[in-house]
């Protein structure tokens, strides 16, 4: 490079407003120091949530142009499918069975789901379902089957139960 061409400097454009200009330096991004206070400034944004003007939002909501004005809105945004650990609402219990979240009635295990669709009503507090094969997590229409408390506690016990893993049949002592 020459001295005339180095004297004249390199030819930038502004990342504020635009502008071409020319600097010596090889790196510049601003052609004044305006600019640069002006790029660098704290612009509010408006609540992601409620709508409402955030002034000062942090360097990482102006990054993703995302601010909140509390913890509750920023809560009540970042819910369900826009969070990012969102499941679907279901979850396994520590019973092993698949509970969903139902609005309305809360968390309610998925087999009691699927044979109330089954059936086109809602199962009543003494009907219990049984999974066929034994699998908690089968949920599949013809795996379930609706039965009293007494019916379901009898298929359970040792008189009439069939192993799920060996297909063993206990047979009533006589």
């Amino acid at each position: 490079m020459s001295i005339a061409q180095l004297a004249k400097g390199f030819e930038h454009t502004c990342q504020q407003c635009g502008q071409s200009f020319q600097n010596p330096r090889r790196v510049r991004a601003y052609c004044s120091t305006e600019c640069y206070y002006e790029a660098r400034r704290v612009r509010p944004l408006p609540c992601a949530y409620c709508g409402a003007t955030v002034p000062h939002p942090t360097y990482a909501q102006r990054q993703r142009d995302r601010a909140f004005c509390d913890r509750q809105c920023s809560s009540a945004y970042m819910s369900r499918e826009r969070h990012p650990n969102w499941t679907g609402g279901r979850a396994l219990d520590a019973g092993g069975y698949w509970v969903v979240n139902v609005p309305g009635r809360g968390r309610i295990r998925e087999h009691r789901l699927v044979v109330e669709a089954t059936l086109g009503r809602l199962l009543q507090t003494e009907e219990q379902v049984h999974h066929r094969n034994g699998d908690k997590t089968d949920n599949r229409p013809e795996n379930l089957v609706v039965l009293s408390r007494d019916e379901h506690a009898l298929a359970h016990s040792l008189a009439c139960f069939q192993c799920p893993r060996c297909g063993f049949q206990f047979a009533e002592d006589e």
